[in-house]
């Protein structure tokens, strides 16, 4: 047998490995496909968004142009008509004026009154007569703004602070801006009637949660009677509040004890206006009504009645529960964990407590609580690791996601985490792809070997017939 023939056979078997480990080779990488054969992974998981309680079945029909009440330690918004509508505001002005004041100046500061701080103020509009060159303290002259609701002192004040009334209201604008206001606008420090001057209920509330942040804003704004001391051209000054719900200098019709301040307002564009509060059980309740009528006929002014029938509503309607105790038996779950050394699963239990504000007839029993969680988590698992989150909801509203950890860590086995990189090892491509060459190098050097074994007995035999050993018969010595 020539070598050209053992040549040509070797190749022939070399190209049949080569097919073969083609062949095979599909079948021990996959197909690439999940095995459901979805080709798709599916989408990330998402968790929903949390949308917390804005609103209930409100106090029924309030009689305002606009009105708001919030819950104020939290910013919750229990009740709104017409929130975010611009209406004239009138002396609810003096809110920001307070808090302007009370931002850049000291109590113990003095301020005298100038002629052009009592110019072009309307003389029917409310005054405290302050006089030209007339010196009075920064707290005395915020009692004449917020109790008396003095037109005078907002001016008094507005140039004190910033040297003029314009530069005063561009602060005003400014301040407004800051604190989120989207739709006010200031054109006076009191609150007069002028083209563009207007706020909303939202905003008017922003406002007064700043000026809250000030304790002598209280103080002052829920006085029900001040005398002022003699200033340098006076004497003793004394006036009631505006604000009937704390004073009953005018009337006692409409005393409402919970009540504390805030402030009235009444021009003709804007009506009767009040931002008032009251608190209960934790809870602090700010209103705000704007735009409301005078009934002649009953006597009535509306902006009193509508703002004890929000705080009413408000202070019987809801309370604060907690939902979900972290350190009690709350809500648990469990996950599964794998590749562990003492067990197999672990306790899920509330990263922190949730409370909220919630209807007065809130009953726990009646709380939804669904839990997102894994599955299965591979060891080791430490104390506190996020593993979900829940989410707890009532009467369809959503009040919080909370995460959810691992109530105590889980070791690791080493040997379940060898044998499964042993596992990963042989699962992996490389490794199948090593296997098949392997495998084909084996096979075809067996061929090969065959192949010269072959040849090579031949090649031998027919030596030994040249030479006469093999004659076709039995061998005799």
């Amino acid at each position: 047998m020539s070598s050209t023939y053992v040549f040509k056979k070797m190749t022939s078997y070399m190209l049949i490995g080569a097919v073969l480990t083609l062949c095979l080779a599909p079948y021990a990488l996959g197909t690439g496909l999940p095995e459901d054969g979805s080709g798709d992974g599916g989408a990330a998981y998402e968790p929903p968004v949390v949308e917390f309680f804005e609103g209930r079945v409100g106090p029924g029909d309030i009689e305002a142009r606009a009105a708001v009440l919030y819950e104020a330690n939290s910013g919750l918004l229990l009740y709104s008509l017409n929130p975010d509508m611009p209406t004239a505001q009138a002396s609810t002005t003096k809110i920001m004026t307070a808090l302007l004041c009370l931002e850049n100046a000291d109590l113990d500061d003095a301020f005298t009154t100038t002629q052009t701080a009592l110019e072009g103020l309307d003389p029917r509009g409310s005054s405290v007569n302050l006089k030209v060159g007339e010196e009075m303290s920064v707290e005395d002259l915020l009692y004449c703004l917020m109790v008396a609701s003095g037109n005078d002192a907002a001016n008094v004040i507005a140039e004190g602070v910033a040297g003029s009334v314009s530069a005063f209201i561009n602060m005003m604008n400014r301040r407004a801006a800051e604190l989120g206001c989207r739709n006010t606008v200031f054109r006076n420090a009191h609150g007069l009637d002028e083209e563009g001057h207007h706020t909303t209920a939202n905003d008017l509330y922003l406002i007064t949660r700043e000026a809250l942040k000030h304790p002598d804003f209280m103080r002052i704004c829920n006085t029900a009677a001040k005398k002022i001391a003699p200033t340098n051209m006076t004497g003793q000054r004394s006036f009631s509040n505006t604000n009937y719900l704390i004073s009953s200098a005018v009337t006692n019709k409409y005393l409402y004890y919970p009540a504390k301040g805030i402030k009235t307002g009444h021009t003709g564009d804007a009506g009767n206006c009040l931002v008032s509060s009251a608190e209960k059980d934790g809870l602090y309740y700010i209103s705000v009504v704007l735009g409301c009528e005078r009934d002649a006929a009953a006597d009535t002014v509306k902006s009193f009645t509508e703002t004890v029938k929000l705080l009413d509503w408000g202070q019987g309607g809801f309370k604060r529960a907690t939902l979900v105790n972290a350190s009690g038996a709350g809500p648990r779950a469990e996950v599964a964990v794998t590749l562990a050394q003492n067990s197999d699963y672990v306790t899920l239990i509330p990263a922190n407590s949730l409370e909220a504000i919630v209807p007065s007839y809130y009953d726990a029993e009646d709380l939804d609580i669904s839990v997102i969680a894994e599955q299965s988590v591979e060891a080791p698992v430490e104390k506190g690791q996020v593993l979900g989150y829940m989410t707890v909801s009532f009467e369809g509203k959503e009040y919080g996601r909370i995460d959810l950890i691992a109530q105590n860590g889980v070791e690791q086995s080493s040997i379940l985490y060898y044998l499964q990189q042993v596992q990963i090892f042989i699962a992996q491509r490389e490794f199948r792809i090593g296997v098949i060459v392997a495998a084909g190098v084996i096979l075809l050097y067996i061929l090969i070997m065959l192949i010269v074994n072959n040849t090579g007995s031949r090649k031998r035999k027919k030596y030994l017939k040249k030479a006469g050993f093999l004659t076709g018969r039995k061998y005799r010595e």
